[in-house]
């Protein structure tokens, strides 16, 4: 069998074929990603209806996220909240060892994993300007463990003020859900 001779317009209909394949292709692609991507996991959620059921299931997961509508009389209970949508737009959850923990955040209540660094360009930056006086947490961040000082322009860690547990969290804030 001898092989076909192409003429430029066979070649022309073979290449807009190939990019009519690939135009298809690339829009079902695209397709695909944008469902992905509204429909798709969302790492601030939980899987399942119940936070409760989610931490036995997944034992330990360091994402704060949206607490469950099952959790909410419980969390404004703990935290003391009158109204379930304050609630709902202000207690994040963690699981730890298969438990929901619960943080209600606050201007100064770190809910993110804490800073135990004890170096602080925001307190060394500071001391520079302020020698001998106390950082302010502005300088540092509210999720450093320590209150810091300049030690003349040098900054240090003065004390701690919050205890971290073993994912990482302040325990201070963090609190068992029942």
């Amino acid at each position: 069998m001898t092989p076909m001779r192409q003429t430029s317009a066979t070649r022309r209909l073979s290449s807009t074929r190939h990019a009519s394949r690939l135009s298809v292709a690339s829009r079902h692609i695209g397709a695909l990603l944008a469902a992905i991507v509204i429909f798709g996991p969302h790492p601030a959620r939980a899987d399942t209806s119940s936070s409760q059921q989610y931490c036995r299931t997944v034992r330990n997961d360091d994402t704060p996220r949206e607490i469950s509508d099952s959790l909410v009389p419980k969390v404004q209970k703990l935290f003391k909240i009158d109204s379930s949508d304050d609630a709902k737009l202000a207690v994040t959850s963690r699981c730890m060892n298969g438990r929901v923990l619960a943080c209600y955040e606050g201007a100064n209540l770190p809910c993110g994993k804490a800073n135990t660094q004890r170096v602080s360009q925001g307190a060394t930056a500071f001391c520079k300007s302020n020698p001998n006086e106390a950082v302010p947490a502005v300088a540092v961040g509210h999720d450093s463990i320590y209150a810091w000082r300049c030690r003349g322009t040098q900054a240090e860690p003065a004390q701690t003020v919050w205890h971290v547990d073993a994912r990482g969290f302040v325990t201070e804030v963090w609190k068992p859900v029942p």
